[in-house]
């Protein structure tokens, strides 16, 4: 959906507030751009700022709609992005003017505001007029923990050009898995698999320091992919695994049930290392006889996140949930204005 933006009374701008780290955006402020590139083809007027002046990613040949302090224009009808894990200083950034929060983990919410029941992150703030959210999970745990709040949940999408579907044929009796998250659980499920000398011509294959089309080739040789993410926003990577052909098993980090029970995904409860060992254990003792079955489990969930978080959707959730956030910050400050 493309809104008309010329509708509105007034011009309205939107800046996402990110900050640089890598020679290219990763994680979340890869998802940050990738929503400004998409909201500014749909005709809307929104940058992404950096706390600091002429900034760009070298590694980019397309540069993004960037601003930074001394070039910054904002007017007291524009919208603010902030991110999640701004911490306390979301409360203080733009005083006076419109406000969302992108969420894309709703477990981290509190984690800058220490234990004091009275220090609250600024959700209830009078500036804020709502909060952006990736799953379903993370939608009801932020309308739960701010029953006043406005929240829309956007849906992501996956880079379908690069982490495509391998048929399960062509992979090998391989078993990839990432070592960023809960590196503890991933330790002792690894070294216990290992140990015990029960894979049976399986090849355990971790997947660090790689490129996007670096993972992609790993996932698309695998068979099966091992899940340590705890807690999660949604967990791309659990869906690009899908999207290639792995099996999956492991912690869905509770957004990931959204889609763990319709691909046939096999959960485990967080912390729960034997049960882990014994799932894939049980996967291995059994796949000679279920290539069958896997390979159509495979494809059915590959078919599945396809549909469900295809671009086309991340597209029409971004644009309506803005213009809707965008109409509310106009309506608010006329309502503000003398």
């Amino acid at each position: 959906m493309i809104i008309d933006l010329h509708l509105l009374k007034r011009r309205l701008c939107a800046f996402f507030i990110t900050a640089a780290r890598m020679a290219q955006p990763t994680g979340g402020n890869k998802i940050v751009y990738r929503h400004v590139d998409l909201l500014a083809q749909a005709g809307f007027d929104v940058w992404v700022y950096h706390p600091t002046d002429h900034f760009a990613y070298s590694g980019l040949v397309d540069q993004p709609r960037i601003v930074g302090p001394s070039t910054i224009v904002a007017r007291r009808c524009d919208l603010f992005v902030l991110p999640e894990d701004a911490g306390p200083g979301m409360g203080m950034f733009a005083s006076g003017m419109r406000k969302l929060i992108f969420n894309q983990n709703t477990y981290y919410t509190f984690r800058h505001f220490g234990l004091d029941p009275l220090v609250l992150p600024p959700y209830d703030h009078s500036d804020v007029i709502g909060a952006l959210v990736v799953s379903e999970d993370n939608q009801r745990y932020l309308q739960y923990a701010f029953p006043n709040l406005k929240c829309e949940r956007l849906i992501l999408s996956l880079n379908f050009n690069v982490f495509d579907f391998v048929p399960w044929g062509e992979k090998r009796r391989q078993i990839a898995y990432m070592t960023r998250k809960n590196e503890d659980d991933v330790a002792q499920v690894v070294k216990i698999l290992a140990g015990r000398d029960r894979l049976l011509g399986w090849q355990l294959v971790p997947i660090q320091g790689l490129s996007e089309r670096e993972v992609a080739r790993v996932m698309g040789e695998s068979r099966l992919f091992l899940a340590f993410g705890h807690p999660e926003g949604l967990s791309l990577s659990n869906l690009e695994a899908l999207a290639c052909g792995c099996r999956l098993i492991g912690y869905s980090g509770r957004a990931g049930r959204e889609y763990f029970d319709p691909t046939g995904s096999i959960e485990v409860e967080v912390g729960d290392i034997l049960g882990f060992c014994k799932a894939v254990e049980d996967f291995i003792a059994h796949s000679e006889f279920n290539e069958v079955e896997n390979a159509h489990i495979a494809q059915s969930a590959a078919s599945f996140v396809r549909q469900a978080y295809s671009g086309a959707s991340e597209r029409d959730s971004v644009v309506s949930a803005m213009h809707r956030f965008l109409a509310a910050a106009q309506t608010s400050f006329d309502q503000a204005s003398p």
